[in-house]
Parts: structure tokens; C-alpha cells; sequence
């Protein structure tokens, strides 16, 4: 479907049942930010599988048609209503948040200690979020690249004395 087409039949939906279809958005939304992003995936995984009904004949049809409409959707829903879009993928995401305070490295932990528990919290979410984000299936090249090319992004994070070959000592 073009986008265009997409947005009408959204529009359609909406118009039908509003308040059904808004509790699905926020719940769509919600349960994006609660997986970082894979809920689109996990449910088209599903269909894949057959546990979820979907159109198509064989599982890779199922599992292409249900990530293209849950995207849509939630593409609709995030151009229709921005800022309930993103508040409710924001709102998923607090378990993480709270689970972090919960459990911090410790009440004698120095400050670069915290620093670093942080820090790591902030990339690892950082990466399952991207993943998630990304186009294509779930273990399609672009996503893996992306995960994989994560050593050279955090390159920073390592002093270069250690990237350096050691010199004898001869």
C-alpha cells in the first residue's frame, strides 16, 4: 500500500470504531517503547508462526504482511497524533528507567562507577532501541550491520594507548 492509501484507510478505521482504535494506537505505541521497538517485529514473528491470524498463503508473506501494516499503523498513528505517539512510547519505556534506579551499582559506589553503570544502561538501550528502529526483518543484513558496527562507534570510550600494539620489552 502507498502511504497515501494507508493514512485513508487509517482515517477509515479511526472514523468506524474511535475509541477502540485509539486504545489500540496507545497500546501499539506503549508496548513499542516497552520492547524497544521489536513489538512490530515479535508480533509479525507470530503471525510467522501462525499464532496470530494474517494474510497470506505462505510464512513469509504472513510475516512481511503484518510488519508492513503494524508499521503503517503506527506510522499513521505518530503523523495523526505526534505528541500521544511519542508520550506513550515514552511511557513504555519506564520500567527500564525505574529498573536502573532500582538496581544502581550500589549505595558506596564512587562516581565513576555510576558514571559507567549509567553509561552502559544508556548504550545497551541505545542499541536494542536502533535495532528495533531500523528497517527490514529482524535479523535482515541492516539491522545486524548496524548492531555490529557498534564496536566503532564506541571506540571512544576505550583509551587509544590500549588499541595500540604492545612493544616488547627486548
Amino acid at each position: 500500500m502507498a502511504g497515501k492509501e494507508i493514512t485513508a484507510a487509517y482515517r477509515e478505521q479511526r472514523a468506524a470504531r474511535p475509541t477502540i482504535q485509539k486504545i489500540t494506537d496507545y497500546t501499539r505505541a506503549f508496548v513499542q517503547g516497552l520492547t524497544g521497538q521489536h513489538a512490530d517485529d515479535i508480533k509479525a514473528w507470530f503471525a510467522r508462526i501462525g499464532l496470530v491470524p494474517a494474510p497470506g498463503n505462505t510464512p513469509e508473506e504472513r510475516y512481511q504482511n503484518t510488519l508492513d501494516w503494524e508499521r503503517s499503523q503506527g506510522a499513521a498513528f505518530l503523523a495523526e497524533n505526534p505528541v500521544g505517539a511519542i508520550g506513550a512510547e515514552v511511557l513504555g519505556t519506564a520500567p527500564y528507567l525505574l529498573s536502573s534506579a532500582v538496581r544502581g551499582p550500589g549505595a558506596g559506589a564512587s562516581i565513576p562507577e555510576r558514571v559507567f553503570h549509567g553509561t552502559s544502561l544508556g548504550i545497551g538501550a541505545g542499541a536494542v532501541y536502533g535495532h528495533g528502529a531500523a528497517e527490514g526483518g529482524l535479523l535482515s543484513p541492516e539491522r545486524l550491520g548496524r548492531l555490529l558496527k557498534l564496536d566503532e562507534q564506541l571506540a571512544w570510550l576505550v583509551p587509544q594507548r590500549l588499541l595500540q600494539p604492545r612493544q616488547s620489552l627486548r
